[in-house]
């Protein structure tokens, strides 16, 4: 189904204003409903939600994911790609970039510090609840060739290209923005 041809019910306007392409049907979730309940009700078709509500969970008769088998299709997904697709960037205003031109850096760098002890955590198996958390480290880390969230623009140059041609051919920008337009000239290289 061609994605100009979906009724998009949203639950809140865009943190930044954009302009709504032509063909595109952006409608609010009326007030006083919520998403999970008009999907439950058939009002709606389907969902795309990070976290779905318990009730979505404890519901599994009425509803289901898009793919039976969520994991196989992600792993396709990765094979062919080589990676996930974005899931969160940090913004730095540019004024303060100017001014502090040493902060993309650092904060890059505390970011990666974190991870990396954040990560020494899983590979302990006191610190999880999961009984099988230590083989699902090795398993994934195995599959994966160590790292399935790598951090920084070059680790993530075709990712973000990728989410750049997204976001011209959706609309949300005028034109596919290049790393260079996108990142401090200190961490284009990470």
């Amino acid at each position: 189904m061609p994605w100009k041809s979906i009724i998009w019910v949203i639950n809140a306007n865009e943190t930044l204003e954009f302009e709504t392409p032509a063909g595109v049907q952006l409608e609010r979730v009326p007030a006083g409903r919520k998403i999970d309940q008009m999907l439950l009700c058939g009002e709606i078709d389907a969902a795309i939600m990070p976290h779905p509500p318990s009730s979505l969970i404890a519901n599994r008769g009425g509803v289901r994911r898009l793919f039976r088998d969520g994991r196989a299709a992600e792993e396709t997904y990765y094979q062919k790609n080589g990676y996930w697709p974005v899931m969160h960037l940090v913004a730095i205003r540019q004024d303060v970039a100017n001014e502090h031109p040493w902060l993309p850096r650092a904060l890059f760098n505390a970011f990666d510090e974190a991870k990396r002890k954040a990560l020494w955590h899983y590979e302990d198996p006191n610190w999880s609840m999961l009984a099988w958390g230590r083989h699902y480290l090795e398993e994934e880390t195995a599959q994966m060739g160590g790292d399935s969230w790598p951090y920084g623009v070059a680790r993530n140059r075709s990712n973000l290209e990728r989410f750049m041609t997204y976001s011209q051919e959706q609309g949300l920008t005028k034109r596919s923005l290049g790393m260079e337009e996108l990142f401090h000239a200190s961490v284009l290289d990470t």
